[in-house]
């Protein structure tokens, strides 16, 4: 048995010894029970089994991450973003933050006024790893999104092809023709940050779901690292007219060409505790733990970081096939055309 006091708390650590009852294993009353001795082997294998499967989870990091930021052009622009990044920190994000192993030593010193010989802020650690046997909680990292807002929406018709049909009969002539047209939407994201975070991948997701149009495009970007991404839209439709004698009509697409330009704001803070070692105990005890936050706070230092994001979306919307006289300019026809 191995004892550790934190504070006025003991712990008690003990090492696990299978063992068969003696009345069972040895008594020449079960000698002739071989399903009973088998039972208690059973019992045993799956203890050890349970055991192994304990021990496993519990030295596995926590690592999860969720973030979304999803934007939709139903009822106007809207950007909305939701859940959190958290995972085990490394030593690249405590460096980011500046808490290298010295600055961890000095601001235990400036909390309890002793220096540690030792400070870590996640398995493994010595004598044992703290972490596990003391049930302490490592030092995590959480990014969550903390606002969004839509900065400008800008509006612009856009004639995007057009195509010609003459008549030379003597009579009306009623044509049908394919209109097809590709159109790519693009996204771009730029960023603004404090430094560089081992932060896990954000989803966005793009939904237009308005009167004339429905899709959706989503796709996973790193967290802090500028992108583009473009994806088509196919506005396809067949269109009927009818053309007088010797008339020339113009059909031509047009589309309204929206550009967005959002924000999404991240902060991104840590949790958990700093394990410390005095080879000499300090007030009766050796081990101590304490809150990060709680350090970071008594000595000034820097508790959250800040990052954000740049959307600029760019995609048509409210396409059109206009028919209209070339002589006179007068409009023929105006038929609303969906994008797939």
């Amino acid at each position: 048995m191995m004892n550790f006091k934190y504070q006025s708390t003991e712990v008690k650590i003990y090492s696990v010894c299978l063992r068969f009852p003696t009345s069972l294993a040895s008594s020449e009353a079960n000698a002739g029970n071989p399903s009973l001795i088998q039972d208690v082997l059973n019992y045993h294998l799956v203890t050890v089994k349970m055991f192994k499967l304990v021990s496993l989870l519990l030295i596995l990091p926590v690592i999860y991450a969720h973030v979304r930021v999803d934007v939709t052009s139903k009822d106007g622009q809207d950007v909305t973003a939701s859940g959190s990044s958290v995972r085990t920190v490394t030593e690249a994000d405590m460096k980011t933050f500046g808490l290298t192993e010295e600055v961890l030593r000095k601001s235990v010193w400036s909390y309890f006024g002793a220096l540690p010989d030792n400070v870590f802020y996640k398995s493994p650690t010595l004598w044992g790893d703290l972490y596990k046997t003391l049930n302490w909680e490592p030092v995590k990292m959480t990014m969550s999104p903390i606002n969004t807002s839509v900065l400008s929406v800008a509006m612009e018709p856009t004639l995007v092809m057009t195509k010609h049909f003459f008549s030379n009969k003597t009579e009306d002539l009623d044509i049908k023709t394919d209109i097809s047209q590709t159109f790519v939407h693009t996204v771009s994201a730029s960023w603004d940050k404090e430094g560089e975070l081992g932060v896990d991948k954000i989803r966005h997701g793009f939904d237009f779901d308005t009167a004339m149009d429905q899709g959706y495009f989503s796709f996973l970007s790193k967290w802090g690292e500028d992108f583009e991404s473009t994806w088509p839209m196919t506005l396809h439709t067949e269109v009927q007219v009818t053309l007088k004698p010797d008339q020339h009509l113009i059909a031509e697409v047009h589309a309204t060409k929206r550009t967005a330009i959002m924000r999404v704001d991240f902060e991104t803070s840590l949790s958990g505790t700093v394990a410390i070692n005095f080879d000499k105990e300090y007030k009766g005890h050796r081990f101590w733990s304490l809150d990060i936050n709680t350090l970071l706070l008594s000595d000034g230092l820097k508790r959250s970081m800040y990052s954000s994001e740049m959307l600029e979306l760019l995609h048509f919307t409210e396409a059109s096939v206009v028919f209209k006289d070339a002589l006179t300019q007068e409009i023929v026809s105006r038929t609303p055309v969906h994008f797939h």
